[in-house]
């Protein structure tokens, strides 16, 4: 498990530049690298492909399925964690500030200087959200269009 969370971490880190190369797939400009970021329409094709592949035995088949599945929700997990506002590591970043605020507050013995005003961070949001869909729908359109495949 820890080897997958390893590999999801750099996979995150590694997403914006794969990204390049995975619009490129998308207008037919050039291949497909077999290790690009896909969506849950590719996780999709490729659970299919195992799903129905008669030459591997069925609890092999099973235990590739489940290995999918845990991975994928590794990935969704840990992606989640990304401190963007649209995001859960956006709120947990947010609540972090105001400890820290409060913290430092109490410290210096001033008055509590009560919650901080997240709605000021909502264009941020906006602009992490609508980067957030179009990466979606590049890897959707990249899973339909020019898809990785199992067998190459």
């Amino acid at each position: 498990m820890w080897d997958y969370t390893k590999r999801t971490g750099v996979a995150v880190l590694q997403m914006p530049e794969r990204m390049v190369g995975v619009f490129q797939a998308a207008l037919l400009v050039e291949e497909r690298d077999d290790e690009s970021p896909m969506s849950v329409v590719g996780a999709s094709r490729i659970a299919g492909e195992v799903a129905s592949e008669q030459r591997i035995d069925v609890v092999d088949r099973w235990a590739m399925l489940l290995l999918l599945l845990g991975v994928v929700n590794l990935f969704v997990a840990l992606f989640n964690f990304l401190p963007l506002l649209p995001l859960d590591g956006g709120h947990i970043a947010g609540a972090l500030y105001e400890a820290v605020r409060r913290g430092l507050a109490r410290l210096r013995g001033r008055p509590d200087p009560g919650y901080a005003d997240v709605a000021q961070l909502l264009p941020v949001a906006y602009a992490a959200a609508s980067v957030l869909i179009v990466m979606g729908v590049v890897l959707i359109w990249a899973d339909i269009v020019n898809p990785i495949t199992l067998s190459g």
